[in-house]
């Protein structure tokens, strides 16, 4: 047995790490098993899932911009003590150094998987020559890279050589778990005193400027201005909560919204919801999208996230940002105020094979990957 060592910053309960544990349910376990390594000293909410399923834990320090260098030595001594010969990083720019490590140990299978756009934007003149170094060392020490989306591969601005290596790899849900979620909603109703006529509006992500929970106020806040019977619920934590909280009171809103933390339940929420906002300003993928459309929740996306991501059952929509709050608020509103369409497993099932998002044919194809087939 093959056993792959999983480098990830933590597995928390985000868009990657949802990726990577739908993979290990779909992929041959008489001959693979995931192991893994975290850049963090917490426990992460996985841990006891990963452990009960076989796999081994490896955990160090986060690094600092001055000492990434300490990732090759990390990722070396890893390898080569545990005789790894896959290594399947999914940390972005830092797989540069992962790469590096991977190869001084032994590993003869190395893979950079891309799942978020790199951005060479407003860095000063050492940080931006210090990427394009990543972007080198990817390209040298890497055996195959993977990427969620175009705009996320394009992003990298590799050579045409390692476009021989590259391939999209699309990301995947378990569906089946999304089709056959509870949609019984009073439980909820209850536990986030939502009023029982109300409409419910979805955001769960982390609090982070990319993410736009601003925004997400901003139309929540002209929703209300001509529909008071609306629920606003924000999932997640993150640097900018307590800014998006300030904004809440201050638009005295606070008992139209409700902070509902970090959540593993995301399947059944998005049954109880009426409408998913997701105005992200850049997304690698959005593997949220996905999940809403197999839970047949309506869902409104910024431009900055991949149309590959809509599966063509007419429920992801995608709008650009300088539309304003205004115009976002009025199609929100077309939506909830139109009859929701009902859809059958069969249906969603068959849209996600048809659009390439069937999560056994890519499990099948990262066995090939991973046999450097």
């Amino acid at each position: 047995m093959d056993r792959i060592l999983n480098v990830v910053f933590g597995m928390h309960y985000g868009g990657t790490e949802a990726f990577i544990l739908n993979m290990w349910k779909n992929i041959d376990k008489k001959n693979f098993c995931f192991d893994y390594l975290y850049f963090t000293d917490n426990d992460c909410p996985r841990d006891q899932e990963l452990l009960l399923s076989n796999s081994h834990i490896y955990r160090v320090k986060a690094p600092k911009f001055l000492s990434q260098l300490k990732i090759v030595f990390n990722v070396y001594f890893i390898v080569r003590k545990n005789n790894f010969k896959i290594v399947h990083s999914h940390i972005n720019e830092l797989n540069s150094l992962v790469m590096v490590g991977a190869f001084l140990g032994g590993a003869k299978v190395r893979i950079a998987h891309m799942h978020f756009p790199f951005d060479f934007q407003n860095l000063n003149f050492v940080r931006k020559t210090y990427r394009k170094f990543q972007v080198k060392l990817i390209e040298y020490f890497s055996t195959k890279v993977l990427y969620c989306s175009k705009a996320t591969y394009d992003s990298y601005h590799f050579s045409e050589k390692t476009d021989l290596k590259a391939l999209l790899f699309n990301n995947t849900i378990d569906v089946s778990k999304f089709i056959s979620a509870s949609s019984e909603k009073f439980e909820y109703d209850k536990n986030f005193s939502i009023p029982l006529d109300n409409k419910i509006i979805t955001n769960i992500t982390r609090f982070d400027k990319s993410k736009n929970q601003k925004f997400i106020v901003e139309v929540f806040n002209e929703i209300l201005k001509t529909d008071k019977n609306v629920t606003l619920l924000l999932g997640g934590e993150g640097v900018e909560k307590q800014n998006i909280i300030n904004l809440v009171k201050q638009l005295g809103i606070e008992d139209k919204v409700r902070f509902i933390g970090v959540r593993n339940d995301v399947d059944k929420i998005l049954k109880i919801t009426d409408l998913y906002l997701f105005p992200s300003i850049e997304e690698g993928f959005g593997i949220v999208v996905l999940e809403a459309q197999a839970s047949g929740t309506p869902i409104v996306c910024s431009t900055g996230v991949p149309k590959t991501t809509d599966v063509e059952l007419n429920l992801a929509h995608y709008l650009k940002l300088d539309k304003g709050a205004q115009y976002w608020a009025q199609f929100a509103q077309n939506i909830l105020n139109s009859k929701r369409h009902l859809f059958s497993e069969d249906q969603i099932i068959n849209s996600f094979k048809k659009c390439g998002y069937d999560e056994g044919d890519q499990a099948n194809r990262l066995e090939k990957i991973y046999k450097n087939e």
